[in-house]
């Protein structure tokens, strides 16, 4: 993946807004930050992970930034000069585990901001549509490759902490 200059200008307006408002963003892209490598093409005004970065890094109030290009649960710090956010990378319904994503925010008092996220799976009968597309999944992805793309346990049900 890749941004274009027009939309990286977008961007950082629409960010320095939202912290002129004192308010809170939850970026949300297919491509996580380890995946805009597209290098690919001769559009001069593509910009990749570094200098998406450097924009959302100038920004407090980005806490938290969800991708889900490589269908693997993972959460990945993303320390910065304005105190940095999470980048949460969720599964996909398509491909097992076959789980979803919850996305809570709390804002305590003090300036706390608190992300919980919950990984959740379908409950659906072995013989309905769904229980049959988690079985093919499963078959699918073979015993290694559902081990990855579950995540580790400190990547599926997480609490994280911003302060701002």
């Amino acid at each position: 993946g890749s941004i274009g200059q027009a939309q990286l200008q977008w961007l950082e307006s629409h960010l320095a807004a939202a912290d002129r408002d004192g308010r809170l963003v939850v970026l949300a892209s297919h491509h996580g930050v380890d995946s805009l490598v597209n290098t690919r093409g001769d559009d001069p005004s593509r910009r990749l992970a570094a200098d998406l970065l450097a924009v959302v890094h100038r920004h407090p109030c980005v806490v938290a930034w969800l991708a889900g290009h490589r269908h693997i649960h993972r959460v990945t710090p993303r320390p910065g000069p304005s105190g940095g956010f999470w980048e949460i990378t969720t599964g996909s319904i398509v491909d097992w585990p076959v789980e979803r994503r919850s996305i809570e925010i709390v804002r305590h008092a003090g300036g706390a901001v608190e992300i919980v996220s919950t990984v959740q799976a379908h409950d659906a009968p072995a013989d309905s549509l769904a229980g049959i597309h988690r079985q093919v999944a499963q078959l699918f992805a073979g015993q290694q490759v559902r081990s990855a793309m579950a995540g580790r346990d400190v990547d599926r049900d997480v609490r994280l902490f911003v302060d701002r």
